[in-house]
C-alpha cells in the first residue's frame, strides 16, 4: 500500500483470505481491489486506514478472512479510539512509522550481510517483513513520487540548470543535452497521465 502497486496488493489479499476456488477467487479479488484502490475514501485516508478501508471493502464483497485477522482489525478500531480520546493529535501512521524505522535499525546487521548474500535475502528473515529488495523499490516509489507532485519544480531546474550538471559532472554538454532531454520526457510523461506505467 505505501508503494501504490495493485498487483502486490492483490497477492497480499490473496494471501490473506480464506480458501475457495482459485480462479474464482483470484477474478473477484483483482475486480474488488481495481475498485477500491480508485475510490476517493481510500485515495485520501492515511496509511493505517487504507489498510482497514480495503479489508472492511473486501469483506462487504465477500471476500473472507481469517477470524484472527478480523479480530486484530476490531482491536485495532478500539485501540485506535481510545487513543484519540487520551490524545486528540496522536497519528497512528507516525507511531506505525517510527516503529517500522526502529525495526529496520535493529535489523542493519543482518540487512548488510544480506548484501553479501543476496540468496538468503527474504522478507521472512525480518522482523519488519521487508527484504532489501522491498525497500529499494519503496525508495525507488517514494522517489518517483516526489518527482510526480513536483514535476514543474524538477521541470524548471532541469531547463535553469543543465549547465551547472555539465559542469559538475564534467561530461560533454552533448551527454549533459541528452540527460536533461531524458528527465524532461519523465516529466512531460508524468503530466500526461502516463506516470500509471511505473
Amino acid at each position: 500500500m505505501i508503494r501504490g502497486d495493485e498487483g502486490m496488493i492483490r497477492r497480499a489479499v490473496m494471501a490473506l483470505s480464506s480458501e475457495e476456488a482459485e480462479d474464482t477467487l483470484r477474478d473477484r479479488i483483482n475486480g474488488a481491489v481495481h475498485e477500491i484502490i480508485r475510490v476517493r475514501e481510500y485515495l485520501d485516508a492515511p496509511l493505517m486506514k487504507k489498510a482497514f478501508i480495503m479489508m472492511d471493502r473486501l469483506s462487504v464483497q465477500g471476500i473472507r478472512f481469517p477470524k484472527d485477522l478480523l479480530l486484530f482489525r476490531k482491536s485495532f478500531f478500539t485501540l485506535d479510539g481510545l487513543l484519540h480520546d487520551l490524545d486528540p493529535e496522536f497519528d497512528m501512521d507516525q507511531a506505525v512509522m517510527a516503529y517500522m524505522r526502529d525495526l529496520l535499525i535493529g535489523e542493519l546487521p543482518h540487512r548488510l550481510a544480506a548484501f553479501l548474500v543476496p540468496i538468503g535475502d527474504t522478507p521472512e528473515c525480518y522482523r519488519s517483513l521487508l527484504s532489501n529488495k522491498d525497500l529499494q523499490m519503496l525508495l525507488i516509489c517514494q522517489a518517483m513520487d516526489c518527482i510526480r507532485k513536483n514535476a514543474d519544480m524538477v521541470k524548471e531546474f532541469i531547463e535553469k540548470n543543465s549547465g551547472l550538471m555539465n559542469s559538475l559532472f564534467c561530461l560533454p554538454m552533448f551527454f549533459t543535452a541528452r540527460f536533461a532531454k531524458v528527465l524532461l520526457g519523465l516529466y512531460y510523461l508524468f503530466r500526461l497521465g502516463g506516470s500509471a506505467a511505473f
